[in-house]
């Protein structure tokens, strides 16, 4: 049985680079000719049976994100949707896409596959765009029509802009509700936090209003309705191994020679040498590490402290050996204002996910 339950697949094709993103993409000089028939789809396929031996029967959550996957054009995701299909059993699987919202991306996705869709709107403000650097302007038909083809959609929205204040924010969001929309994330504009006086005002705003509607914070910069929750984003953050497919992609999946060791990878970002390597039965790895305990727990940390559920001390005991409670004491009583400690659960309290970075980096091994 595979300890893998999550498959990331990575399409980094993009026409406009906007300065706030720090993913990885390629710019169309580079992936235009990989859209012709269906040549994307042929490596990613060969790249994942190369993982033939891991790969898991019934996944949990199956995410092809980018860049704007679309871009790859309909003969390459109908080519790979249905790979996918033959491949894993996928009764109650997760399916999502990532899409801006142009419509003539939704043209290209088929529908059939995916049971989700994450749209890339930033913000509905053109003043808030503009500040952004963000060229693409959300269609208005394009959330109506995500609306027809879709009952699971999530909408990334940026807040904290310079120049902006807390009613872009409150009006990006009653749009996104008008449309039904079960899941937003919310991220602040990096940079700006201690800058912008307004962040902690847009930061309640967006948790007065999403609560009125039924829609609760389960992560720093997640929202969802009751059993809309990401459940690929989930298994990042409770620590799941994962796989991960396609130029620039990073997996963590388990190391054979130890029955707790996570072995973390990153594929070629240069879609030639991730090509080459593909078509000669290789694994595209650029990078790869086999964590230490220190560094596993470190990222347990991290990783659960950005949700509502927040970290075991007992698991952290059980797994990494390692006395939570008499370690960290200090910084425990340092930081008491912002922690719910309860049993052997610790987790951050509202006014603590704000100062999320300065209070997790005290409790890490080095």
């Amino acid at each position: 049985m595979s300890l893998i339950k999550h498959i990331y697949i990575s399409i980094p094709f993009c026409n406009n680079f906007c300065r706030f993103c720090n993913f990885f993409k390629l710019p169309p000089a580079q992936w235009l000719p990989f859209t012709r028939s269906s040549k994307l789809a042929g490596l990613l396929q060969k790249e994942m049976l190369l993982y033939k031996k891991i790969l898991p029967q019934n996944p949990v959550s199956i995410y092809t994100g980018g860049g704007t996957p679309a871009l790859s054009g309909k003969n390459n995701l109908k080519t790979l949707t249905a790979f996918l299909k033959e491949q894993f059993c996928l009764t109650n699987t997760e399916t999502t896409i990532e899409a801006n919202p142009v419509c003539k991306n939704l043209e290209n996705i088929p529908d059939s596959f995916f049971n989700r869709i994450s749209i890339g709107i930033q913000s509905f403000s053109p003043q808030a765009l503009h500040k952004l650097g963000r060229k693409i302007r959300p269609e208005r038909a394009f959330l109506k029509n995500a609306a027809a083809s879709y009952k699971n959609i999530s909408v990334d929205l940026i807040y904290n802009i310079p120049g902006t204040g807390p009613e872009v924010i409150k009006n990006d969001l009653l749009k996104c509700l008008h449309y039904n929309v079960k899941h937003l994330s919310c991220y602040t504009l990096e940079g700006f936090k201690n800058d912008n006086k307004y962040f902690k005002t847009e930061y309640n705003t967006i948790l007065t209003i999403l609560k009125k509607n039924n829609i609760k914070q389960y992560e720093i910069s997640n929202y969802a309705a009751p059993g809309f929750e990401c459940r690929h984003n989930l298994g990042y953050w409770q620590y799941n191994y994962f796989l991960g497919i396609g130029p620039g992609a990073c997996g963590s999946i388990p190391y054979p020679r130890s029955s707790d060791g996570v072995i973390r990878y990153r594929n070629y970002r240069d879609i030639n040498k991730y090509q080459n390597a593909v078509n000669n039965g290789r694994v595209p790895c650029a990078k790869c590490k086999v964590l230490t305990r220190s560094e596993q727990f470190n990222e347990y940390v991290l990783t659960g402290l950005r949700t509502v559920n927040g970290i075991s001390t007992a698991y952290i005991k059980q797994k990494y050996s390692i006395d939570f409670m008499k370690e960290f004491k200090n910084h425990l009583d340092k930081f008491r204002d912002s922690l719910c400690i309860k049993g052997d659960k610790i987790k951050l309290l509202k006014n603590g996910f704000l100062y999320y970075n300065s209070i997790v980096s005290n409790f890490m091994k080095i």
